[in-house]
């Protein structure tokens, strides 16, 4: 059994802002997508919302055995299930938060070219509003995209389905198995 992860955090008095926690939360989700939602809100909140220990705990946690989660971590309570058997689909959080950005450069990790893609650029077609042609240089076509109501992420017609408590409001397969999961497996 490998000794409880150690990590120094600074004392600072400085209280996080909401926004900043949305924002870390949501790339933690994204970058962990094995790790459930409610393992990631314990470990972020034992370390009282500062994004850079949570994130070097999160890294400790997916390379730990799972018979050892609770000896590891005893602040995750063992009623939280910490693994999820599908992961989550990624959803690339727009991370806007100036003292969030420079934690996130401060991880060597998260500065590769693999975790920056290139952005891509999409038009908005005159006709519909929900529907974006975007430019696929593998392909060298434009392809038509429509936009989850969800998580508003960008997605080929046959990948989402229409809500049917609400006419015209559209969500993607992810979401669909996202929200399934997480009323499943917590």
């Amino acid at each position: 059994v490998k000794p409880l992860p150690v990590f120094i955090m600074e004392k600072d008095q400085q209280q996080r802002p909401k926004e900043y926690k949305y924002q870390s939360k949501k790339f933690l989700q994204d970058y962990f997508p094995r790790v459930s939602c409610g393992a990631i809100e314990a470990i972020f909140k034992h370390f009282d919302y500062h994004f850079v220990q949570a994130f070097n705990a999160l890294v400790e946690l997916q390379d730990c055995d799972p018979e050892n989660v609770n000896d590891l971590f005893p602040y995750i309570p063992r009623s939280k299930k910490v693994f999820l058997r599908n992961q989550r689909a990624m959803q690339r959080p727009d991370v806007q938060d100036p003292l969030l950005l420079d934690e996130i450069d401060s991880i060597p990790e998260l500065n590769t070219k693999e975790n920056n893609p290139p952005p891509i650029v999409i038009e908005i077609d005159d006709d519909e509003e929900e529907v974006l042609d975007v430019w696929d240089a593998k392909e060298n076509t434009t392809r038509l995209l429509v936009e989850c109501g969800c998580c508003f992420g960008d997605y080929p017609p046959e990948s989402v389905s229409e809500c049917s408590a609400n006419a015209g409001h559209k969500v993607c397969k992810d979401c669909i198995h996202r929200h399934v999961s997480e009323q499943v497996d917590g």
